[in-house]
This record gives structure tokens, sequence and C-alpha cells, in this order.
């Protein structure tokens, strides 16, 4: 994939890093992830997509399958919860959501090869 040469990819990358232990520390409190979409709302858009299709090419063949029971309750939540966030643009959170069902498809997949 070709990201655009204007976004900053490291940001993205400390968003998802960030996003990761938000979900995690949340303990499936919606309230606490609703205010960590909203403080970021800038992250949650196409090129996010793009970064979670990419991330999870590179990441998950190189998981073991404890790790990709973890990351999949981790992206299962993200789908989850950013699919019913009521900000932001309703078209970009289902397009996340969608995605993150997708690569948990693919975790499927890789767990059982």
């Amino acid at each position: 994939m070709d990201f655009d040469e204007n976004i900053d990819k490291e940001a993205y990358q400390r968003f998802f890093s960030t996003l990761m232990l938000t979900l995690v520390d949340s303990r499936d409190d919606r309230s606490i992830l609703y205010k960590f979409f909203e403080e970021h709302l800038e992250y949650l858009n196409d090129f996010l997509v793009e970064f979670l299709e990419v991330w999870a090419e590179i990441q998950l063949p190189r998981m073991s399958q404890r790790q990709l029971k973890a990351i999949g309750l981790i992206i299962e939540h993200f789908g989850n919860s950013i699919q019913e966030f009521p900000l932001g643009q309703r078209r970009w959170n289902l397009e996340i959501a969608i995605t993150c069902y997708k690569i948990l498809l693919d975790i499927l997949r890789v767990s059982r090869e």
C-alpha cells in the first residue's frame, strides 16, 4: 500500500500504541474509550484503516498463538467499540470496525496454519 507522503506515519504509530494500551486498560469501560476516541478524532479516518491493514499483514505472521489470541481480543474490543462510537464520521468508524473484523478473520486463519 502506498501511504500519502503528507501523513505523519509516526504519529499514527504512537496513536495506535496508545490505543492498544487504552483498550486493555479500559476493561470494557466504553466511557474511557469514547473519551480517548473523542480526544483523537483526527486519527479515526481512512489512513487508520490502511495503517491497520498493513500492521496486521506485517505483525500477525510474527505472533505466537498466545499473542494472536490476546491481540484478537483487543482488536475485537476496538471494532465493537468504534462501530458504536457516536462522534466523528460514521463512515470511517464503520470502515475501521470492518477492518478490525477482517483482521480477526486473518487471526483465525493464521492461528490455524
